[in-house]
């Protein structure tokens, strides 16, 4: 599935209206709004990262589940990118033309670039993913999405406590 500007969009206004509420100065909303705009997409990531230690009564587990999605989607841009550019990089290739050496230095070096960014922007996505995961069993039980303790049957009762002698 492609990752399209949309989806992040909706992403990044679902995290604005959070932070919103959340007690976040609308100045500083603002400032990431216009990161976005500029297409500095990670620093406003990054900068959304850094309120979860901010604000004391932030529902951090819900924002960190919206980080981990935004990272999600952004790593997939990320990856289309690097692929546009290896595309643009064959297609100079095959046209064969000696005139284009030069753009296809120039394709190289912009497609060593992309991949930087997928690898800075993989490596957020993982730590994101870790600390969801660490959340969700804090927030869930333990036992994923659904809650309980890994191993757990839901439905069965807990066992009786056993009483001191």
């Amino acid at each position: 599935m492609e990752a399209t500007n949309e989806e992040l969009r909706e992403k990044m206004e679902e995290m604005y209206e959070f932070l919103m509420t959340s007690g976040v100065p609308e100045q500083s909303i603002e400032d990431l709004k216009e990161l976005v705009v500029a297409d500095k997409v990670f620093d406003a990531l990054v900068m959304i990262e850094n309120y979860t230690t901010c604000f004391p009564y932030m529902e951090t587990s819900a924002l960190i589940f919206m980080l981990s999605d935004g990272w999600e989607i952004y790593a997939k841009r990320a990856q289309q990118v690097v692929s546009k550019a290896i595309s643009a990089i064959a297609k100079i290739v095959a046209d064969g033309n000696k005139a284009a050496e030069g753009a296809e230095e120039k394709a190289k070096d912009h497609k060593e670039n992309c991949e930087d960014a997928r690898t800075r922007t993989n490596i957020k996505l993982y730590k994101m993913r870790a600390l969801r995961k660490v959340w969700d069993q804090k927030v869930n039980g333990g036992g994923g999405e659904e809650g309980g303790k890994e191993g757990e049957e839901k439905d069965e009762p807990a066992a009786a406590p056993v009483e001191a002698a």
